[in-house]
């Protein structure tokens, strides 16, 4: 919603939009969540705000309403944001349509700038997903924007922006999760239809330790290594992300499909910490290495909503490959982070032993309809990068997005044609409904949060083919004989969605 009235005020009203940058004619996108407030100030020192979010009184017509007074009248528009530390600042990406040419507008653009006294330096060229995303990272003045804006064939300009690990961890002991797996007892068993050896899991994260016995001969680093830079750090810290992910995705002991190869694309520090442009990267590589061949993509961070990040995500999901991201650790809606928001992407929360909603000091996971289901994320025991037999206990969005990841190379393994949307059907299917507490979520969160657990049945060698629909007006929240409600809710689809299934 927010950034259908930033563009409706951009174009209708004509003015610019500030924020750590300018917006302009619907080209310029920067950061905003939760903590975004429209200030609408007139020249004579009177000013008006209205925060987007926290103020249930104030929605999109009553901000359209406002336009006219805009138009009519000398104002500015400010906007403000919590998430003024993600941003990486004087590092801009210069999107093209498909028709432009990114040298020719590099040349202008450094004439232009240098005439007004700036400074441009181009860090990058980039023409990733056959062309959806081409343009140039450029390291320049926010003055400087306007002057991109005006470029021929632009078509937005995104500020760079950080990307975070979603775990923490933890030194509680917890019996391993098979558990949430395996049945409802905790002296269960897990007994998965296949370890899931076909499958290929490529991990975007930092360094890995290989040789940990949860791993060893399963992990394949790649050559891929865009990361910020970074302080010292002691050098087991630098991995213990990305051994503790992996070993959840495929650990001897602690792993979902255990059998699974995992491909490290390092695109975070030794800090958690990566960059949008640096991921963007990534996907890319992931993109031309794997050549339409089924693979799991694993996606264990969020940053500022971004609809470059966003864009590259849905195009990987295109060439056929499942990707999985964690929700976040921000208690908060997800659709305002990316690659959670992405309706391609299979977007998980995270859940503790009780079925209930995790919660990470202040913070805790993420939820709203951007939110495909909920795995186990809380004080998961799984590899430790200390030493090559070390475990520890890790809890987040990024521990439950690998147990998910996990399922789909187990069905996959089973399948190999299936698609991600009927790798998304199949989780659904087997998934547990009506058992997550969600009576703490306030007013439309209850409602479009999915109740649905991750879970895996003893056997996928025979998938379901499904048709879904909407459910009729009249109908309400209800389904037709023959048909299931299901947390499944493809974008503009309402919050009643209707499948049926059928085994092929």
């Amino acid at each position: 919603m927010f950034d259908e009235i930033l563009y409706s005020i951009s174009k209708v009203a004509q003015v610019s939009v500030r924020h750590i940058g300018e917006y302009s004619k619907g080209k310029y996108r920067s950061l905003y969540g939760k903590d975004v407030v429209l200030k609408i100030s007139h020249y004579y020192n009177y000013s008006q705000e209205y925060n987007v979010y926290n103020d249930e009184n104030i929605n999109c017509k009553t901000l359209l309403h406002v336009l006219y007074e805009i138009k009519c009248h000398k104002w500015t528009l400010t906007v403000t944001s919590s998430k003024v530390a993600w941003r990486v600042p004087g590092r801009y990406m210069v999107i093209l349509h498909g028709e432009g040419d990114v040298h020719r507008n590099i040349r202008k653009l450094r004439t232009t700038a240098a005439r007004r006294g700036h400074q441009v330096e181009v860090l990058r060229t980039f023409f990733f997903f056959s062309g959806a995303l081409r343009g140039f990272l450029v390291k320049m003045s926010s003055d400087v924007i306007q002057l991109a804006l005006k470029l021929p064939h632009v078509q937005y300009v995104e500020e760079d922006s950080f990307i975070f690990a979603q775990s923490a961890p933890w030194s509680l002991h917890k019996d391993l999760h098979e558990r949430h797996f395996g049945g409802t007892g905790e002296k269960t068993t897990y007994t998965p239809p296949n370890d899931g050896g076909m499958m290929e899991v490529y991990l975007m994260d930092g360094s890995i330790r290989a040789s940990h016995r949860e791993l060893k001969g399963r992990v394949v680093a790649t050559d891929f290594n865009e990361i910020p830079e970074e302080d010292e750090v002691k050098a087991s810290r630098c991995s213990a992300h990305s051994t503790h992910v992996a070993s959840v995705v495929s650990g001897t002991d602690s792993g979902v499909a255990r059998g699974a190869g995992i491909h490290l694309v390092r695109v975070l520090n030794c800090h958690g910490k990566g960059s949008v442009s640096g991921a963007l990267a990534g996907l890319e590589y992931i993109r031309s290495t794997v050549n339409r061949s089924p693979v799991v993509v694993l996606l264990p961070f969020v940053g500022a909503f971004s609809r470059s990040l966003n864009v590259a995500s849905r195009k990987l999901v295109a060439s056929g490959a499942v990707v999985v991201a964690a929700a976040g650790n921000y208690k908060d809606d997800a659709c305002f982070y990316s690659p959670a928001s992405e309706p391609e992407v299979i977007t998980v929360g995270a859940v503790d032993v009780s079925n209930r909603r995790v919660a990470l000091g202040s913070g805790g996971t993420n939820f709203g309809r951007c939110v495909n289901l909920f795995a186990p994320g809380d004080d998961i025991i799984s590899a430790s990068s200390e030493c090559d037999t070390c475990f520890t206990a890790r809890s987040g969005t990024s521990q439950a997005a690998a147990h998910v990841a996990g399922i789909a190379a187990l069905i996959l393994s089973s399948n190999r044609k299936a698609s991600p949307l009927q790798v998304l059907h199949a989780m659904l299917r087997y998934s547990t409904s009506r058992i997550i507490d969600v009576r703490a979520l306030m007013g439309r969160h209850r409602l479009n949060t999915p109740n649905a657990m991750a879970a895996m049945q003893h056997t996928v060698n025979n998938m379901t083919s499904f048709e879904c629909r909407v459910s009729e007006p009249r109908l309400l929240s209800s389904c037709p004989p023959g048909w299931t409600r299901t947390q499944w809710r493809p974008e503009g689809w309402g919050d009643t969605v209707c499948c049926r299934g059928r085994r092929v």
